[in-house]
């Protein structure tokens, strides 16, 4: 499974990998300072980011759009915060994306799309997620489950049969997926 970490470059790492934490911070300015952080991006890589992130949706419903005026955190919902974290990130091009915990803020379908749109539009990508939602678990290349202090790494078809710890999450999880929907 691909190459030895600590042989990397430590800079180039960081210029090619994304980490976007469930505890995202916004800054006071503009929905724009927020998504740019100061670098130059054209209105129309912005719109094509946050069309990926379904952030467009939130640039909808906001009075001046990506000059709308923030205050900090307190102007989105957690969810909102996510994808605008997201399509931050998608502006910048990384290799890797590490997400941790960025659904748990939205609700089922708009978790499903948001990563059929992730996959689909950033094919070239190393998408990382970290997560306690297990719907989407099949959709990935490889599952960790961490537990006891040991970490086992398979597909999810390869877990269901050999990890009674996966098989008991993963169904868990599709049950209250079920009970959510009605």
């Amino acid at each position: 499974l691909g190459s030895d970490i600590t042989a990397w470059n430590r800079k180039a790492l960081w210029r090619n990998a994304i980490y976007i934490s469930p505890d995202v911070r916004l800054l006071n300015g503009t929905i724009r300072d927020n998504l740019t952080l100061g670098q130059d991006f054209t209105d129309e890589q912005i719109r094509k980011a946050a069309e990926i992130c379904l952030f467009d949706q939130v640039l909808e419903g906001v009075d001046g759009g990506l000059d709308a005026g923030m205050s900090g955190n307190s102007a989105l919902s957690e969810g909102q915060a996510a994808r605008l974290a997201l399509t931050r990130a998608v502006l910048r091009q990384p290799r890797v994306l590490l997400l941790d915990e960025i659904t748990r803020g939205l609700d089922a379908a708009t978790e499903a799309l948001l990563i059929c749109n992730l996959f689909s539009a950033l094919p070239e990508v190393t998408l990382v997620m970290i997560s306690h939602r297990l719907e989407h678990a099949p959709e990935f290349d490889r599952v960790l489950v961490f537990e006891n202090g040991g970490c086992q790494c398979a597909s999810h078809e390869a877990l269901l049969t050999r990890s009674d710890a996966y098989r008991q999450l993963f169904t868990a999880g599709k049950d209250e997926t079920l009970n959510e929907r009605g």
